[in-house]
């Protein structure tokens, strides 16, 4: 099995006081319940200004936080007695826009959702070293999702565990680079190391192993949007990784070879400019497992 890590950072970064890294889970409750005045307590809005949901609603706020960000995650989906189903999650700090605060993540195989099961958390942990959660999609397609922030650092980690084996997997990764914007002034960029799509498509090569999502009109040199997102994989585990825009979202669709785990790295670079964010991210020395 191969796995992608990232060896040295050329770009000098700010020293962090280290700490636990904390990850919490909190699950709103129908009706005027202390969940609801819990949620009114946390440092991240999810939606609105009440937080009243339906009784066969499903919403609960992960967080996970170190010295140096924080992110979090809206997960919401159906309620029923059996529990909740049908969960999407999104994506809500460090930035609400850059990866889909609705849904940044499409997991499918032979064309089907794996995330259209049951669904529950396994385990949320908090220490020194990492924080991570782990959740499990119950479906028959189903897996299992950890999403682990190592302390200082802004990177988050991804692992998905397919419960089938002998299937391919797909990842799709949905963002709207630095806002949602005005339709006519929006300029979605879709870039690697060395290219930028002159298209609305580009296919990944072999060995391009991340891609960035950004857009020139709301670009944070310009004094305006919220910055950029990028994502690391190995390409070695894929069969097609194609970056692609509709000119409103932007999205990176990657086919996994049967077998595979996924894992990706993602950044949410909030307040950072395309240019900023390229450099960056060619100045990294990565060496693929």
């Amino acid at each position: 099995m191969t796995r992608l890590f990232i060896i040295s950072l050329l770009l000098w970064l700010p020293s962090w006081s280290r700490g636990e890294v904390k990850v919490s889970y909190l699950v709103l409750e129908p009706g005027d319940s202390p969940s609801r005045q819990a949620f009114y307590r946390q440092p991240v809005r999810i939606w609105g200004d009440n937080y009243l949901v339906k009784p066969d609603e499903y919403h609960a706020l992960l967080t996970l936080v170190n010295g140096k960000c924080l992110f979090a995650f809206h997960l919401h989906g159906r309620l029923s007695p059996e529990g909740p189903a049908n969960v999407q999650l999104g994506m809500v700090r460090p930035s609400h826009f850059n990866w889909y605060a609705g849904n940044f993540l499409n997991l499918s195989q032979d064309g089907k959702s794996l995330t259209d099961g049951g669904f529950r958390l396994l385990e949320a942990s908090s220490s020194q070293d990492s924080g991570f959660a782990l959740l499990e999609f119950q479906g028959p397609d189903g897996g299992q999702l950890r999403l682990e922030l190592p302390e200082n650092d802004d990177k988050l980690q991804l692992t998905f565990t397919p419960r089938c084996r002998t299937l391919p997997c797909q990842a799709t990764l949905t963002a709207y680079p630095g806002a949602y914007g005005t339709p006519e002034l929006r300029q979605r960029l879709l870039l690697t190391a060395n290219r930028t799509a002159d298209s609305t498509e580009m296919l990944l090569e072999a060995d391009e192993c991340w891609g960035l999502f950004a857009d020139k009109y709301y670009d944070c040199a310009e004094g305006r949007g919220d910055g950029c997102c990028a994502f690391l994989f190995n390409p070695r585990n894929t069969s097609r990784a194609l970056l692609k825009t509709d000119r409103y979202s932007c999205q990176a669709i990657l086919d996994y070879i049967p077998g595979q785990d996924i894992h990706i790295i993602l950044w949410d670079l909030k307040g950072w400019s395309c240019q900023q964010a390229r450099e960056y991210l060619n100045s990294l020395i990565i060496t693929l497992e």
